[in-house]
């Protein structure tokens, strides 16, 4: 997954468990934030490309090997 490469290229460690969240445009962060784990999520997220420019992402990044 390009998001993955992406976060492995700013010091991420691939084994690191990180969970994707996506913010409905428009919508407060409490009642607008949904997940973007699967292809049925990710439909989802597309469905917002065409009327907006930018998508607020959210990352948490759950470490396994702490320094």
């Amino acid at each position: 997954m390009i998001l993955n490469d992406m976060l492995v290229e700013l010091s991420y460690f691939e084994e690191d468990v990180v969970v994707y969240h996506f913010r409905v445009p428009g919508e407060d962060l409490m009642v607008g934030l949904r997940p973007l784990g699967s292809n049925t999520d990710f439909i989802r997220l597309l469905q917002y490309v065409k009327t907006n420019k930018v998508l607020d992402l959210y990352i948490q990044n759950i470490k396994k090997n702490p320094k």
